[in-house]
């Protein structure tokens, strides 16, 4: 029985020479020929740069590198040396064209980014094998029947041969060659799965006759036509069946990545995860993750991410974020705000207006006095108290009487658990005529009573100190009344020798009997003086 189909059978002497002369004539190179693969490849090519699926199936469509192919099929089947030879270089001519015209259109300094259109030719897998076979053996079958030939345009369509020559292109003169490469293997893959299922056709279709030997001659005739094709396919497929589950682990691995990550920034308020890069060496996993996020990521809830990726995508796992700060509002103010963050937010604006209210009301008081400004105010915490330290600059220290009046109003007005401390800087600003704000003595500020309380007890403690201590004076002397209703009096004396305290509380019981029972004494003693032969007195400076 011969070995053909049953539509062998039916094929006519009329039909075979018919098909065989549709198939022989396109694979001669021609002008023609030539002009086609030079237009289908500039049409691929930019269809690929400008990432456009709809011209690169223009591409396919003009591309006449199937026809050489079909020759080669028939030419190997049939042992037509003449044929094989013909199509085989039409086709190498054609494949030479096509990449060097891509290469030169890729050296264009403008060329864009290359997008998803050329990255998609570059990682050829078992799928393309599977599809340029199918597309082989309907190409085929429209060659030798007449009825079904206008599927042919579809058969273009399906494989794809002149693109992955431009993608192969691009990528040269990039200088892409590992990418180079893998378009190219894609091409070849077509280009032998098209040939094999072809001359499989032809064979089966009765277009080849096969000497009526042996059924082993026949497959031994069968082998040493396409030995070859089958073995090169056999070794593709076995390759880009690895490729495509090499394609199918990184996408689950990246999935499986994402899909941690996008689960865990959940918990965090307005992050999201915006890009995701890897690197896998051996057992070692490292992520880089993008993330849009309304505050940068603090190396703990970095590490609990790393955790989270550790214990379900890789135990090898290392993770580095980086945080793209945006700050997102919408009408009524800011969004993607975390209660931490408003927490904090809303206690510094209250300090803020806390720190603001005691240095309008410490700088009022210092009005008041002339000449005195407030430089700097700052807060302490201490034992549940307040205490504010405010810089004052002036003319003049600043006395304790003048700072408990400041307090007083800060406890009644802000804080009731205020405590003020006044650090005066002595200044002394001056003008083209005098100095200005000079010192206001403690007696010219008082009224008519304590004037006469003051000039009383200056007199009173001067002569009996003198009595006391030879050479000493009085320098300085002020008093005010404390919360006790206590008249607390202050008195600088200049001395040749420190005062004891039994001599001070002499001095205090003596003035509340003849000046007024209410006087605490406090006497700051500065040891000086100014010696003769006959007696020590101290000067007045």
């Amino acid at each position: 029985m011969p070995f053909s189909s049953d539509y062998a059978r039916k094929m006519s002497p009329a039909q075979k020479i018919s098909a065989r002369q549709r198939i022989i004539e396109p694979s001669r190179p021609s002008g023609s020929f030539y002009l086609l693969v030079c237009l289908s490849a500039i049409i691929a090519t930019l269809g690929l740069l400008a990432n456009s699926t709809a011209v690169v199936i223009g591409a396919m469509l003009v591309a006449p590198l199937m026809s050489p192919i079909f020759g080669i099929a028939l030419g190997l089947a049939s042992g037509d040396r003449q044929l094989l030879k013909t199509a085989l270089l039409a086709d190498i001519a054609g494949i030479i064209l096509a990449v060097a015209l891509s290469a030169l259109i890729g050296m264009i300094p403008l060329r864009p980014d290359f997008g998803s259109e050329i990255l998609a030719r570059t990682q050829p897998n078992i799928y393309d094998v599977l599809i340029a076979l199918a597309s082989g053996l309907a190409g085929a079958y429209a060659l030798v029947h007449e009825k079904i030939s206008p599927v042919l345009p579809g058969v273009a369509i399906a494989t794809a041969l002149v693109p992955p020559l431009a993608a192969c292109g691009l990528n040269v003169a990039a200088g892409n060659w590992p990418l180079a490469w893998g378009a190219f293997l894609l091409f070849l893959v077509n280009f032998i799965a098209i040939e094999f299922a072809a001359a499989s056709v032809f064979m089966l279709a009765g277009l080849v006759e096969l000497a009526h030997t042996g059924h082993n001659s026949k497959f031994k005739a069968i082998f040493s036509s396409m030995g070859v094709s089958l073995l090169i396919l056999v070794l593709a497929t076995g390759f880009m069946t690895q490729t495509l589950i090499k394609i199918v682990s990184e996408r689950q691995l990246e999935k499986q990545i994402r899909t941690v990550l996008t689960g865990q920034l959940d918990k965090y308020a307005g992050a999201r995860l915006s890009e995701l890069n890897y690197a896998q060496e051996g057992s070692e996993l490292e992520v880089i993750a993008t993330v849009i996020t309304p505050q940068g990521f603090a190396p703990k809830q970095v590490a609990d991410l790393e955790g989270s990726l550790k214990a379900i995508v890789n135990p090898q796992a290392g993770l580095i974020v980086r945080s793209v700060i945006t700050e997102d509002a919408d009408r009524n103010g800011p969004v993607f705000v975390s209660v931490q963050e408003l927490r904090q937010r809303s206690q510094a604006v209250e300090e803020a207006r806390y720190m603001n209210d005691i240095s309008l009301i410490i700088s009022e008081e210092m009005r008041k006095l002339g000449g005195a400004q407030v430089s700097n105010v700052s807060k302490e915490v201490s034992d549940d108290n307040n205490i504010i330290t405010a810089v004052v600059r002036s003319y003049q220290a600043i006395t304790p009487a003048q700072v408990q009046k400041v307090e007083q109003r800060l406890n009644a007005e802000v804080d009731s658990q205020i405590r003020l401390i006044v650090r005066t800087a002595i200044t002394k600003d001056a003008d083209s005529q005098e100095f200005l704000h000079q010192a206001v003595p403690f007696e010219d500020a008082l009224q008519e009573q304590e004037l006469d309380l003051y000039k009383r007890m200056l007199n009173e403690i001067n002569w009996y100190l003198q009595r006391q201590v030879s050479g000493i004076m009085v320098a300085d002397l002020w008093f005010k009344e404390g919360d006790d209703h206590a008249l607390q009096v202050y008195v600088t004396v200049k001395t040749p020798v420190i005062l004891a305290p039994m001599l001070v509380a002499e001095l205090q019981e003596h003035l509340v009997r003849y000046i007024d029972p209410r006087i605490v004494l406090i006497v700051e003693s500065k040891v000086g003086g100014v010696a003769t032969a006959s007696e020590l007195y101290q000067t007045d400076e």
